[in-house]
C-alpha cells in the first residue's frame, strides 16, 4: 500500500491548475469514499470509481459486514497532522495509516455531503456550493437552509420536496436494494432540516443529543445484533463551527480535536471488538485562517458588478460569476488588471472540460448554477457580496471552499474493530 507521502506526491503530480490543488475523482479523492464503502459491502456503485487498490487491499475486507463511517467536518489532513504533532492525541499512534485524499470542488460542506450521500461527483448531483443561483426559483439560495439568501421561509415550508429537488437517488436507496441497512447519526437539531431531507432520504435517521455523547450512542447502536449488512454514517460538525468563529490552530479548535479524539477512542474504538466491522474516518474539507484586511467586498468594485447579471454566488473562496452577454473578456480584463494579486478566473466551460467537477456527464442543473466564469481567490483572500449589514460586520476568522492544500487535503483512516 502507498505511504501517506507517496499518496500526497501522486495527488500533487495529478493537479491540473498551477494555482492550487484540483480534485481527484479517479481514486484518490473524497468522492471515491462512498463507492469504496459500497464495494466493501458487496454493492458496487455503477459508473463510479472506488479508491485505488494502492490505498486499499480490498481482499482483506471480503468478510466485512458493517462499515462505520465518521465524517469530521472541517478537520483537514494538514491540520490533523499539526494536532498530532502538537498534542500527541490517540490518533497519533496511527499516523502512518492516515493518508491524504483530495476534497471536491468547491471544497465545502454542502457539495461534499451531497457527493457522499449520492455516491456521485459534484457535476452529477449539482449541489455546487453554499450559495447557489437556482434557475428553478429565479434567485440565489442558501443550500444548507434551502431558502432564499434573503428571507426566512425555506422552500420545504412552501411545499417543495427537497429530495425531488435533488433529482437523483441517494446511495441509501442503493444500499437498501442490496440488503444493506443504512443509518445516519447526526446532531438531533439537524434531523428534520430541509438539507437533511434532501440528502439523507432512505436512511434511518438517528439524532444524538450532544457531541460528547455521540460516540457512546454510536457504540450502543453498533453493538446491536445485525441479521444483515449494515452501514453507519456519523456526521460530527463541532470543529467546523469553532473554526469559522475562532480560526484554526488555536486553543478553541485544538480543544475540539482533543474532545473528538478522546471520545472516539474512549467511548468507541477502544471498547469495540467486532472483527466484521470496519471503521473509516475522513473529512469534507480543511480550513485557512483569513485576516480581516484580506476580505474584499464586491460593492468595492462597482465596475465589475456592472458587468454581471446577478450577484456572485458559490463560496467566498470559489465564486460563480454570471456575466452579461458580450462582457466575458471585460470581466477577465478587470480582474487581471485590478485583482491579479488576489484572484484568478477560469471559464466555467473550461473547468468542466478539465474534469474539475467530476466524472460522467454534467447535469443541466450544474450548468445553470456555475455561471460563466469561476473566480478563485489566491493565498488567503476572500470575496463576499454583502446582502445585509451583518455580512459586513460579522467576519469569519477561517474559511474553506478554496483550492489551497490546507483546504483541499482531507484525512482518510481505516481500522478493523477487532
Amino acid at each position: 500500500m502507498l505511504s501517506s507521502n507517496k499518496v500526497r506526491d501522486r495527488i500533487l503530480k495529478g493537479t491540473k491548475l498551477d494555482e492550487g490543488l484540483t480534485p481527484s475523482y479517479a481514486g484518490l479523492g473524497l468522492a471515491n469514499v462512498m463507492p469504496t464503502i459500497c464495494k466493501i459491502l458487496g454493492a458496487p456503485l455503477p459508473n463510479q470509481k472506488p479508491l485505488l487498490d494502492d490505498i486499499i487491499d480490498y481482499d482483506q475486507y471480503k468478510d466485512i459486514k458493517e462499515v462505520v463511517f465518521l465524517l469530521a467536518d472541517g478537520i483537514g489532513y494538514n491540520h490533523l497532522l499539526w494536532e498530532m504533532k502538537q498534542r500527541g492525541i490517540h490518533l497519533s499512534a496511527y499516523k502512518d495509516k492516515i493518508v491524504p485524499l483530495t476534497s471536491i470542488y468547491p471544497s465545502t460542506t454542502t457539495t461534499a455531503l451531497a457527493s457522499l450521500a449520492t455516491g456521485v461527483t459534484p457535476q452529477e448531483h449539482s449541489i455546487m456550493g453554499y450559495k447557489l443561483f437556482l434557475k428553478e426559483f429565479g434567485l440565489i439560495s442558501n443550500m444548507i437552509s434551502f431558502a432564499p439568501i434573503i428571507g426566512y421561509v425555506d422552500f420545504m415550508s412552501l411545499g417543495v420536496d427537497p429530495y425531488k429537488f435533488l433529482g437523483i437517488d441517494t446511495v441509501y436507496a442503493h444500499m437498501k436494494s442490496h440488503g444493506i441497512e443504512p443509518n445516519v447519526l447526526l446532531p438531533k437539531e439537524y434531523k428534520d432540516s430541509a438539507f437533511t431531507n434532501m440528502i439523507y432520504r432512505n436512511a434511518n435517521l438517528i439524532g444524538y443529543p450532544s457531541y460528547p455523547r455521540a460516540f457512546s450512542q454510536l457504540r450502543k447502536i453498533t453493538n446491536k445484533k445485525k441479521a444483515k449488512k449494515r452501514f453507519m454514517y456519523m456526521y460530527w460538525d463541532l470543529f467546523d463551527t469553532k473554526a469559522h468563529l475562532h480560526g484554526v490552530r488555536g486553543n478553541e479548535t485544538s480543544d475540539v480535536v482533543r474532545m473528538l479524539d478522546d471520545h472516539l477512542f474512549d467511548d468507541f474504538l477502544d471498547r469495540m471488538n467486532s472483527p466484521e466491522t470496519l471503521f473509516i474516518m475522513s473529512s469534507d474539507h480543511g480550513f485557512v485562517n483569513v485576516d480581516v484586511e484580506d476580505n474584499f467586498f464586491f460593492h468595492e468594485h462597482e465596475d465589475l458588478m456592472d458587468l454581471l447579471t446577478i450577484p456572485p454566488s458559490g463560496e467566498a473562496r470559489f465564486l460563480y460569476l454570471f456575466v452579461k452577454n458580450g462582457k466575458l473578456e471585460d470581466v477577465k480584463d478587470y480582474i487581471n488588471k485590478n485583482l491579479k494579486k488576489e484572484a484568478f478566473v477560469i471559464e466555467s466551460e473550461k473547468a468542466l472540460e478539465l474534469g474539475l467537477f467530476g466524472l460522467n456527464d454534467a447535469r443541466k442543473e450544474t450548468l445553470s448554477r456555475i455561471g460563466d466564469l469561476i473566480m478563485i481567490p489566491k493565498n488567503t483572500y476572500t470575496f463576499s457580496y454583502a446582502y445585509t449589514i451583518e455580512d459586513i460586520l460579522f467576519r469569519l476568522k477561517a474559511h474553506h471552499g478554496g483550492i489551497s492544500e490546507d483546504e483541499m487535503l482531507v484525512p482518510f483512516f481505516m481500522k478493523r474493530l477487532g
